[in-house]
């Protein structure tokens, strides 16, 4: 769809980038292979493909009634495919995502606890997503999630995450629904063009905007409010004043209702007329900007880990040029000092290996403690909630109780697992500090650090359906009919229907009530048991990976510095023009690793500009920084 200025989302610059980019890191393959980098190369290649995988996502978050599912619907180019409308408050996520041949175009699958799904008619969604419908379901149960097998016609190859009704711009909601996202993620904030960004808005972003690699807000319903430009002004400045991350992020007015009207148009001039009004390939534009820049950034941080080992190459060879130029018998005591430490260190690796061994048990152990912590505040928190409802719970509500339930487990879940991350990368660094081996953390952990665990937690329970009669509401509702019955015969039936009803529900509530609250018992037990497991999987495996870099680049120290002392001790006997022609030979090659290391970084800042500046830097070789919250490896 063209913008107000004829410009159309494109997406195909990627590939060609890709081609480039390999050259330069083959240029620094070939240079740091022969140096003794090999793994060190092959390693983050690999990890360059693995953070290269996966598809783009589009997380869409938004109040209530900014139109944010009829934005969804826009970019999905069918209206009323995601739900829509004040009784349509939706309990999940929902996952629109391009058709595979396990999930073919007009069906949709809904992922359990357990690990079952379902897969369905996509005009069944409403079942599985709207809250009021799951109520009446007589054996509903909320999804985990539901993925919808719909590709966008303005973002093709993207997924697209629509946030449940109930999370408005709740950070808990929001963190989950990023988790879920396997790659790169724009965060589409919507708001109105009624009014400024609210502090929950911002609060929204603070909390979540580290989870992204970039941010677009969305002002929708421009069409409602003519003074629309000065709010996305205003806006800007808002955001720019409340966190330099934010300086840049594109405030863009858009008018999801109009652009839903054009595509219903057959006159092509009616229809381009309200796409143009619509400003909505302005807002896709923006964001496929942002997806284009946020796929090479798994290439800008290879360059950049590339350049980090091209450095080290850099600081041996300086080191050798120092040996030669400080030919003298203090420099080979120094040396020899230096040497005979190392080899020490290397020696005492069972004593190194039983202090990472001991320190990851102290994590494990203060880990166990703050779980269970934060699982009992949990349980008194919602125990609370719930008790605080004298008349029970309503279908709905127990549906609204449960979804909010998990997503505050999952958010518990999510901190402790960052907890894990931080601190065995703690753990790392010190561990490289305390033998003056620099940070290595990168080398045994890649470019982001120990990847999050985004399965989350499955659902504990199934959701009761309608309450189980209680035979003694028979005799409650009789007796309402007699007592009726003695001032009117004609009143008795009325009476026992009426009796009858009103316990039924008050039972049905209670019955509901029960069930929430056994829901939030078994939820604490549940979360420390996938915490232990988590610990289990990245503490333990991560030790053999701590020790394995550690151990290399120990024994790479020392034999550095053994060949550093031969230089030294070969310099005191050679002649002044030997020297010479080492020292020589030694600059070419920093200035071979110089001229490497010059179009690393290049062509680094050339991905991290915007496509806008891309194109300019193609012709003139200029290059600038990204104005976005793009986050710079």
């Amino acid at each position: 769809m063209p913008d107000s200025n004829g410009g159309s989302a494109n997406t195909s610059a990627a590939p060609a980038l890709k081609a480039r980019t390999l050259g330069f890191i083959d240029g620094a393959r070939a240079l740091l292979a022969p140096a003794g980098y090999g793994d060190e190369v092959a390693s983050i290649l690999a990890d360059l493909s693995t953070r290269s995988r996966g598809a783009h996502a589009v997380v869409v978050v938004g109040e209530v009634g900014t139109g944010k599912s009829t934005l969804v619907n826009v970019l999905l180019g069918v209206p009323g495919l995601s739900p829509t409308g004040p009784g349509e408050t939706t309990a999940t996520l929902i996952r629109f995502e391009p058709p595979t041949e396990g999930l073919p175009a007009g069906s949709a699958r809904a992922d359990f606890a357990g690990g079952e799904s379902e897969v369905f008619p996509v005009d069944r969604l409403a079942d599985r997503t709207v809250i009021e419908r799951l109520a009446d379901a007589p054996d509903g149960e909320i999804p985990r999630g539901v993925t919808v097998a719909a590709e966008s016609p303005a973002l093709p190859g993207v997924a697209i995450i629509d946030t449940p009704g109930t999370g408005g711009l709740d950070p808990a909601h929001g963190r989950v629904a990023l988790a879920s996202a396997e790659r790169a993620t724009i965060l589409v904030l919507v708001t109105d063009a009624g009014g400024r960004l609210t502090e929950p808005a911002l609060a929204f972003l603070d909390a979540c905007a580290s989870g992204v690699e970039a941010i677009v807000v969305a002002v929708n319903q421009i069409d409602q409010f003519p003074g629309w430009q000065t709010v996305v002004d205003e806006n800007r400045a808002i955001l720019e004043k409340r966190d330099p991350r934010y300086a840049g992020i594109p405030v863009i007015g858009v008018s999801a209702l109009l652009a839903q009207q054009a595509a219903s148009r057959t006159s092509p001039e009616s229809r381009v007329r309200l796409e143009i009004a619509s400003r909505f390939g302005v807002f896709v534009d923006a964001v496929t900007d942002l997806l284009t820049a946020s796929n090479d950034l798994p290439a800008a941080r290879a360059l950049r880990r590339l350049g980090d080992l091209q450095k080290r190459v850099r600081a041996e060879l300086e080191q050798q040029v120092d040996s030669l130029e400080r030919a003298n018998p203090l420099l080979v005591e120094e040396l020899e000092r230096s040497t005979a430490h190392l080899t020490t260190l290397q020696g005492s690796e069972a004593k190194w290996r039983r202090w990472l061994q001991r320190s990851i048990a102290q994590v494990s152990d203060q880990l166990v403690d703050e779980v269970r912590q934060r699982t009992d505040e949990y349980a008194a928190h919602w125990t609370g909630r719930i008790n605080n409802r004298m008349f029970g719970v309503s279908k709905g509500a127990l549906v609204r109780l449960q979804s909010d339930m998990d997503v505050e487990a999952n958010v518990i879940y999510l901190d402790l697992d960052q907890h894990v991350r931080d601190r065995l990368t703690a753990l790392c660094t010190d561990l490289f500090k305390s033998v003056d081996l620099g940070d290595y953390s990168e080398e045994v952990f890649g470019s982001e650090g120990i990847p999050k665990d985004e399965r989350g937690l499955p659902q504990l329970v199934r959701r009761a359906g309608k309450a189980d009669l209680d035979l003694s509401l028979l005799g409650m509702a009789m007796m309402g009919a007699s007592a009726l019955g003695a001032i009117n015969p004609l009143l008795a039936p009325v009476g026992f229907a009426a009796v009858f009803g009103i316990n039924l529900l008050s039972r049905g509530a209670l019955k509901n009530k029960r069930d929430a609250l056994a829901y939030v018992e078994r939820m604490p037990p549940r979360v420390r048991e996938a915490i232990q497991q988590r610990l289990n999987r990245v503490l333990w495996d991560y030790r053999d990976s701590i020790e394995e870099v550690f151990d290399r680049e120990l024994k790479r120290a020392v034999k550095q510095a053994n060949e550093n002392l031969a230089i030294a001790q070969r310099a005191q006997v050679q002649t002044k023009e030997q020297r010479d022609t080492e020292v020589l030979e030694l600059r070419k090659r920093i200035e071979i690793v110089d001229r490497e290391l010059s179009r690393g970084a290049a062509e680094r800042e050339r991905l991290m500009a915007t496509p806008a500046v891309r194109e300019q830097t193609a012709v003139t070789g200029a290059s600038n920084s990204s104005n976005s919250i793009t986050q710079h490896p």
